[in-house]
Parts: C-alpha cells; structure tokens; sequence
C-alpha cells in the first residue's frame, strides 16, 4: 500500500492524547487542526476543528521564550528543541560574549548589570521574532487549549 501523500498545506499531527490527527494554514495564516477519531462514537464519526486564537498563540510563546530565557532550552528537562547556546552562536556575533566576559572581570558592577539588562531585552525581542508561528508554539499553544477544555 502507497501511503498517501498530504497536500503542501496539510500537516500530519500525532496528538498527545493519542490518535491522530492534521495541521492545515488557513489563508489567514492561522492554523487549524482537525483530530480525527479512531472510533465510531454512537453520536457519530465527527471530526472536530478548533482554530486558536491570537491570545493563546501570545501565550504559548511567552512561555516558551521566558523558559528559554531561564533555563536555556526549550523544554527547559528532556531533549531540547530549541537550545539557546547553539541559536546564538549561529546568529550573533561573538564578541558580544567577550564584551560581557570583559565586563565581568571589571570591577565596575553597575556596568555589567546595565550590559545584562540590555542583552537580556536584545535576546528577548529575537527570541520573539524567531520563535513566532514555530511549531513548538503551535503545539504547546494546542496542548495549553485542550487542558482548558
């Protein structure tokens, strides 16, 4: 048997409550899923679509970059899907590691708590930006939605 091929928008989702179930972007860009029941309920065999909302999307990826912030990976126990060491040393340039090596040996405190504070908004913003509409916030923003239900 062939397996069938999905067409470029439809993503094939494994839900964490078992069963399956697919991924499609409307034209809005907003994501909808479809979980697709693996039993014949006496009410029927619907499938049921929930699209999530902006609200829940924002908070998924708050929490999300605040762990990532705090602890360095996302999730912050288990295998990583996003490492925040491996991202930077992709994207930025590595003198801002010896600015803040440099500031720390120095004994002006006040400076390096400025130069944290700074870096710490500059990482924020381009964790927002990278991580907006990535997968891991579609999941968790779907399994944040489903314990609400």
């Amino acid at each position: 048997m062939v397996p069938r091929q999905l067409p470029a928008r439809l993503i094939p989702l494994p839900l964490h409550r078992g069963g399956l179930g697919i991924r499609s972007q409307s034209e809005s860009g907003k994501y909808l899923e479809m979980e697709m029941s693996t039993q014949n309920e006496a009410h029927g065999d619907e499938d049921t679509r929930r699209e999530l909302t902006e609200r829940e999307l924002e908070l998924a990826l708050e929490e999300i970059v605040e762990c990532v912030l705090e602890y360095g990976q996302w999730p912050r126990k288990g295998r990583a899907q996003f490492d925040l060491y491996d991202y930077l040393m992709e994207e930025r340039d590595p003198s801002y590691a010896w600015e803040m090596y440099l500031c720390a040996i120095s004994d002006n405190t006040e400076a390096l708590e400025n130069r944290i504070r700074r870096e710490r908004a500059s990482v924020e913003s381009i964790l927002l930006t990278h991580l907006q509409g990535s997968d891991m916030v579609q999941d968790l923003a779907n399994e944040r939605a489903s314990e609400e239900e």
